[in-house]
């Protein structure tokens, strides 16, 4: 099979979420450029409401059954918005070890979310079983909760044989855990069924670990290359989406220059070297956000930066850090 013709899975399921509803995509672009006509107006940072997606099938005869109603839902939008665009970021192990290790008990910070470089991302990456099987990733965007008037963060896991699981997190001042449990409350109480405190930490961790790689594409000083691009209009298909996915490699040399300069710190550790009463031993200091203002209200340019302070060798011999070489295709 040529390389043209390798269609990414998560293509395939945001396709197949479309075809199940031929003329969804044609209104939702009608919604784009008129959302009054579909309901209530929605603020700029919420690129397609849930509400407006089921108000879509509502008007238009697409019959939904009630039990599984959210879910198509929820499915069908991030579909329609993530292949707008067709982004999917991977991140490097590394990386992620320390996102792992990183606490993140703060609030959800709706500010910054705003950043994100798409209205609706695919992080590529397996956070284990959270329902029936293992995940591909999660889509993530911001949703408008018209009921509440909160902002939420949708992430919506995606299992490899095509399930989903949603997992909605207000923004209203609370942390993950906070957010969450809000929402499993409601669920409870209207399903009666409770769920386990096992799935619950797996949920809870798998969340964090996203947040974490949400806010790091947030950052200005993100480690991203891009390893597939879409060259010219041809990309496009008749909807004006593209036709083939962009990919991005995400913390490929920070992951692993921060590994390095783990591994000389542990060196560092047990060496015998003899050190003035007054020098401190080398060590690494904690990887951190950074956020802050920039410009001027008055000037109508202040925007707020979001920086990750990667782990900071304090003493450590920085020889031998890796020098990361990135394969290019033919057709980059």
């Amino acid at each position: 099979m040529s390389k043209s013709t390798i269609i990414h899975p998560v293509d395939k399921w945001a396709s197949k979420q479309i075809m199940t509803y031929p003329r969804v995509i044609n209104l939702a672009r009608i919604l784009e450029s008129d959302r009054a006509s579909f309901g209530s107006d929605w603020p700029e940072w919420c690129a397609m409401p849930m509400a407006a997606v089921g108000a879509i099938l509502d008007q238009h005869g697409y019959k939904v059954y009630t039990q599984e109603y959210g879910s198509r839902i929820s499915d069908l939008t991030a579909a329609l918005l993530w292949s707008k665009y067709k982004t999917v970021y991977t991140f490097s192990p590394d990386l992620v070890d320390y996102f792992k290790a990183q606490p993140l008990d703060d609030e959800l910070p709706f500010e910054v979310f705003k950043l994100l470089p798409y209205p609706c991302v695919f992080l590529q990456y397996n956070f284990g079983a959270l329902s029936r099987g293992m995940t591909r990733g999660a889509f993530a965007w911001l949703e408008y909760d018209n009921r509440y008037q909160i902002p939420e963060l949708r992430l919506h896991f995606l299992e490899r044989d095509g399930h989903t699981m949603g997992v909605p997190l207000p923004i209203k001042g609370g942390d993950i855990a906070e957010s969450y449990s809000e929402i499993t409350a409601k669920g409870e109480r209207v399903s009666g069924a409770k769920i386990s405190d096992e799935k619950l930490s797996a949920i809870l961790e798998a969340a964090r670990i996203a947040v974490h790689m949400l806010l790091y594409l947030c950052a200005d000083n993100a480690d991203t290359v891009e390893s597939v691009r879409l060259t010219s209009k041809k990309g496009l298909d008749h909807n004006g989406n593209p036709t083939s996915v962009r990919h991005w490699d995400v913390g490929v040399r920070i992951g692993r220059a921060c590994k390095a300069a783990e591994a000389a710190d542990k060196a560092a550790q047990v060496s015998d070297e003899p050190r003035e009463r007054t020098s401190k031993r080398p060590h690494i200091r904690r990887a951190h956000w950074h956020r802050f203002w920039v410009g001027s209200e008055r000037n109508g340019d202040r925007r707020l930066v979001l920086r990750w302070l990667p782990p900071i060798p304090v003493k450590v011999d920085s020889q031998g850090m890796p020098v990361v070489i990135f394969p290019q295709s033919k057709d980059n």
